[in-house]
């Protein structure tokens, strides 16, 4: 798995490519809690881009929500993007009920403001 950060606005685009499973699952879950942790109380606006995983298992699935219900409990936001292969898996979770799904930046960029 690799990860690279970058911001547009206030919005931190956490873009993800490889696979997620087994150590990258944890890898995951440190990375966003550093990211909710740096934000020093302020709403964290947060979009997860998946365009290009081509795996994910059940455990990163379960870091994926623990991080929006935690977002979303201090008051900021988290959405998807382009969640492509994995929608069916994404879909089967029910994720889309702590996230909101965006197949465009713009769009959801703008959802986040």
């Amino acid at each position: 798995m690799r990860v690279n950060l970058r911001k547009r606005g206030d919005v931190t685009i956490l873009e993800i490519k490889g696979r997620i499973a087994g150590a990258d699952s944890l890898a995951l879950q440190g990375t966003l809690a550093g990211r909710i942790a740096a934000t020093l109380g302020q709403a964290v606006k947060l979009l997860v881009k998946l365009e290009k995983i081509r795996m994910m298992d059940s455990t990163a699935l379960s870091v994926l929500v623990a991080a929006s219900r935690a977002i979303q409990q201090n008051g900021g936001q988290m959405a998807l993007l382009n969640v492509g292969g994995i929608r069916n898996f994404i879909a089967q979770a029910k994720l889309m009920l702590v996230c909101a799904l965006y197949e465009s930046e713009d769009e959801a960029i703008a959802s986040l403001q």
